[in-house]
């Protein structure tokens, strides 16, 4: 099979490294990366080895959505046309997700969504995220799911139940590769460069920090830096590491809010996927507004404060795995406080979340199924799975 597996951004990257290095041993795989986020790119390219056959170029950073939206289609529509790929296969809710999979119908060709399923049901929160994430739902021919609560929203809209597939979300596929030939070494020189040393990395208590979702821009990421600013004098022992988004409104804000007089909050530029994952496994406690790293918390046992109002990944809530604080400072404080007084419900926290996500297989599986999928792709009924050899756990 000819597939094509195109990604833009950061997340994207991460979640389908395994599947390109999955469906690499197979097939003829035609990576694509769509240029949206090209610097956070670069990095988790390179360590996953996932080199991309199609670079797009020409997007300009300071490029509305609607001119992001424009470009792709255009671009995406030429490399279709050109390379004539068997199948699309595109990862979570970003517009590069989304235009991968409008082209793709345009030209007739299957897609694959991968963490399909996520809903908050808020139109504009988070923003664009839930609307490309549902429209691309709308589009996709084969929905891959990480946990049952998102089967069970798609059957809810009337998704082809017999097109839904249960197999864990690829992050801890991810994880697993990441933590097996992480390299402390590498780490230690790359967080030096922000004056964070190896005693403070090794011995000390840390909290890790993200911030970059558009609804929080403004007043909202203030009151969250007035709380990280507030805790971070109560608690000087404490190293809280804050990696900044590249989104220059947010880096405004955030530099404006901490002005570098606090001693124990670093200020840091974004770094590679494998020192993030060092400081989540490290981390004491992770405040986010991200959603793969609430996913990645989870699996990896480290509580989340989770910097946001609603989150699609609901799982993590109602397991108790993390607490959704928005950016209240009294909320924040207050579960700051608990895990670090309250030891015994500390570890229940850190308990809870792992497995949530799968089994680190999810790639597997997801290039058994397609392989299913072709195998039968004439044939539109995919009710009888066990007979075609399609499974959901």
């Amino acid at each position: 099979m000819r597939i094509a597996v195109i990604f833009g951004t950061r997340p994207e990257a991460i979640k389908l490294a395994p599947v390109i290095n999955e469906l690499k041993k197979h097939h003829d795989v035609l990576v694509v990366s769509s240029g949206q986020h090209k610097e956070l790119v670069r990095p988790v390219i390179n360590f996953f080895g996932i080199f991309p056959n199609v670079e797009l170029s020409g997007i300009n950073k300071n490029r509305t959505l609607s001119e992001l939206a424009s470009f792709l289609i255009k671009e995406l529509d030429t490399v279709f046309k050109k390379h004539l790929p068997e199948l699309v296969v595109v990862q979570g809710d970003t517009m590069t997700a989304f235009v991968s999979s409008f082209v793709a119908f345009l030209n007739k060709i299957p897609v694959a969504h991968v963490e399909a399923g996520l809903r908050t049901y808020d139109k504009y929160s988070p923003f664009p995220e839930e609307m490309m994430r549902r429209m691309i739902g709308n589009l996709a021919d084969i929905h891959f799911v990480p946990t049952e609560i998102d089967r069970e929203n798609l059957l809810e809209e009337k998704v082809d139940p017999s097109r839904i597939f249960l197999v864990g979300n690829t992050v801890v596929d991810a994880l697993k590769c990441s933590i097996s030939t992480l390299s402390k070494e590498k780490v230690y020189s790359e967080l030096s460069a922000f004056g964070i040393g190896e005693n403070i990395l090794e011995n000390g208590k840390l909290v890790f920090i993200t911030s970059h979702r558009r609804e929080n821009i403004g007043k909202p990421l203030e009151e969250i830096c007035d709380a990280v600013k507030d805790l971070a004098v109560k608690y000087p022992e404490i190293t809280f590491i804050w990696s900044l988004h590249l989104n220059p409104d947010v880096r405004r804000t955030v530099k404006k809010v901490i002005n570098g007089e606090i001693k124990n909050i670093h200020l840091i530029e974004p770094i590679s996927y494998e020192s993030t994952v060092y400081l989540i496994d490290r981390a004491f406690l992770v405040l986010t507004d991200s959603g793969g790293l609430q996913e990645e918390c989870a699996s990896l046992g480290k509580p989340v404060l989770i910097l946001r109002k609603v989150t699609e990944r609901s799982l993590v809530v109602s397991s108790g795995a993390g607490f959704l604080v928005g950016s209240d400072k009294e909320r924040i404080s207050y579960y700051f406080e608990k895990f670090l007084g309250d030891r015994d419900f500390y570890m229940k926290v850190s308990n809870r979340g792992k497995g949530l996500f799968g089994d680190g297989k999810s790639s597997k599986k997801i290039r058994m199924i397609l392989e299913t999928f072709f195998k039968y792709k004439e044939t539109t009924d995919f009710s009888k799975k066990e007979e075609r050899g399609l499974f959901i756990n």
